[in-house]
């Protein structure tokens, strides 16, 4: 792969250094008029009806007009902050190897758009932000015209992991709009597909820095580099039988040992009574450098959330031996990404595991940081193993000592060596693991469906107009408190 520094990023000489503070300048007003907030497209065109105002709205509603995400000033002001304002990191072109995430239509006072900014992703993790004017028939100024600034990685990560990636046709009618970059949506439940290229990349990019910072307590890690040439990959995905875009799944990536990149058939009873799709990487086995097996990880999760719709809180992550490993390992250094883990006869951990006399499997990454760790309780890990299986002393004493530190540690264990599981046991695993989830949409639910039949008591069956503020913020509120539940659905009918 021909490094980015030589073949994307060029110093833009006729605009020059920029000192450091006024890059964040991309996401302010012209005169220094004040943001009141921002909206997030998937295309140049705001959302069909009025500009959202943000009471009124929820991340449901956002998606079903095109929008990805609504800001309000003070996140505006939180994405600024992304801009990396250092000599190091002048403004750089934007061309080949990028490809667009999203337009933040920036709103002034009157909520009206006074400024768009592009924002794209290339291959390394670089993500960038180019300043475009309020409309394509009217530019930016010259003085800034295409200005273009660099975005911190962990910090842009961070503030877009709540913005929907989604956007299948539902959205699309919905908002009236024809979405140019949309990934094809998953077609057959129930069938393993191979995904339709181009696969594109995912923010996290795992270069030295990040992978220090996640694995090895901030020290400088001496992994390879990431070869990361996504369309030359294959990555399947499979739906569960009777998926309905209309309610997110939700997903798990599985890593294989071996070359084979296909879910196997027992995961598939699984899958489908919980709802839940599956992802696989094909030649990211054993033999595979970790840094790639971890990138396609990410990878395959950002390609796969663009095609199905997922709920980003019910993000899991399966594998068997040394993809059990990488499991447990992503799992516990990265618990703001991934949501619970269902290792098969592998499992590592952040420290020495005791074996008896005298004998110990090494740590596999360092303790992650208090805030993790404290993210990473919240979170279950569901082992699978048995007496045959090789690895069992060091599964059940590695267990023994994570919960021992208030872990959500579980060992499944039952009459199986070195293997995959029965359809059953692998159901059983995956029930525990995503239990808290279930339990917390059933109460979502439950509440959307209270606050709708209030509404329905106090208003009636009629759509209220478009003047009737109080009654239309009701009914966003059933959307904002129950996504995507019948009573949500019935919500937006009735705002529409």
């Amino acid at each position: 792969m021909v490094r980015l520094a030589a073949a994307v990023v060029a110093v833009l000489t006729a605009v020059g250094s920029v000192a450091a503070g006024r890059d964040r300048g991309v996401f302010e007003l012209e005169g220094g008029a004040s943001v009141s907030g921002a909206v997030l497209t998937v295309s140049g065109a705001l959302p069909a009806g009025p500009v959202p105002s943000f009471g009124a709205s929820s991340p449901m509603l956002l998606n079903l007009s095109g929008s990805i995400a609504e800001l309000s000033g003070p996140q505006v002001a939180v994405l600024a902050r992304c801009v990396r304002t250092s000599a190091a990191a002048p403004p750089v072109d934007a061309g080949a190897g990028f490809r667009r995430v999203c337009i933040v239509q920036l709103l002034d006072g009157k909520g009206a758009v006074a400024k768009r900014v592009e924002l794209l992703t290339g291959f390394e993790g670089v993500t960038v932000a180019r300043e475009l004017g309020p409309t394509d028939a009217k530019p930016a100024s010259s003085a800034v015209a295409g200005r273009t600034v660099v975005l911190d990685a962990e910090k842009y990560r961070q503030v877009s992991l709540g913005w929907a990636r989604y956007r299948g046709p539902f959205a699309a009618e919905s908002a009236g709009l024809a979405d140019q970059s949309a990934a094809p949506p998953a077609k057959a439940g129930g069938v393993v597909e191979e995904m339709a290229k181009p696969i594109v990349p995912a923010p996290m990019y795992l270069d030295e820095k990040t992978f220090g910072e996640r694995f090895i307590s901030g020290g400088r890690a001496n992994v390879l580099k990431v070869a990361r040439k996504l369309n030359d990959e294959r990555f399947f995905l499979r739906v569960p039988a009777a998926y309905d875009p209309r309610t997110p799944a939700g997903l798990l990536v599985y890593i294989n040992a071996a070359p084979d990149g296909k879910p196997p058939g027992v995961l598939f009873k699984a899958l489908d009574e919980l709802g839940i799709a599956c992802v696989g990487i094909e030649n990211a086995g054993n033999d595979r450098p970790v840094v790639d097996r971890f990138q396609l990880v990410f990878d395959a999760v950002f390609a796969a959330s663009e095609r199905v719709h997922v709920d980003p809180r019910r993000v899991y992550l399966s594998g068997i031996s040394g993809g059990g490993r990488c499991a447990s390992r992503l799992q516990c250094c990265f618990p703001d990404y991934f949501t619970g883990a269902a290792p098969i006869v592998g499992l590592s951990t952040y420290f020495n595991v005791p074996l008896g006399g005298g004998k110990h499997s090494p740590a596999g990454f360092d303790r992650p940081n208090t805030a993790r760790f404290a993210q990473l309780r919240t979170r279950r890990l569901g082992v699978l193993t048995g007496p045959a299986d090789f690895n069992y002393a060091e599964i059940v004493a590695a267990a023994k000592g994570m919960k021992g530190d208030g872990l959500q540690v579980r060992v499944f264990e039952h009459e199986m060596g070195h293997q995959l599981p029965t359809a059953e046991w692998f159901l059983e695993t995956l029930r525990w693991v995503d239990e808290p989830y279930r339990e917390t949409v059933a109460k979502e639910a439950a509440e959307a469906q209270r606050l709708l039949d209030a509404y329905l008591k106090k208003w009636g069956e009629a759509a209220p107009e478009a003047k009737n503020v109080r009654a239309r913020e009701e009914l966003a509120k059933v959307t904002r408190v129950g996504p995507w539940t019948p009573a949500a659905w019935r919500a937006v009918e009735l705002l529409k």
